[in-house]
């Protein structure tokens, strides 16, 4: 055990009072929401984005594939543009509210 000064140790006789937090101020508290609401939108840009390269990535396979193999892919424009628009957007929406949880790293 190293001699230095841990600012996480609690001492033996230490109620929960000691070891709470020191009440938030309004501007303090405000900040606090602005920073997690632009870290959530960041987050969800990123899974917007991210999701639609891997879509985009697997689209790219599928064409790859079916041509490869001398049979053109069906009519791919229904189900493709349903995809390439809904996905990347539902994704994004749940980036957005699991960094408005706190589940996402900085928020």
């Amino acid at each position: 055990m190293s001699p230095e000064f841990n600012p996480y140790s609690v001492g033996d006789g230490a109620d929960n009072h000691s070891v709470a937090e020191e009440p938030r101020t309004f501007w303090h508290s405000l900040l606090v929401f602005v920073r997690v609401g632009l870290v959530s939108i960041v987050w969800m840009v990123v899974y917007f984005f991210v999701s639609a390269m891997v879509l985009g990535f697997l689209t790219g396979i599928y064409f790859s594939v079916r041509y490869s193999a001398g049979s053109p892919p069906a009519n791919p424009s229904a189900w493709f543009s349903i995809a390439w628009m809904l996905a990347p957007q539902l994704i994004g929406v749940i980036g957005l509210v699991l960094g408005l949880l706190g589940k996402l790293p900085g928020t």
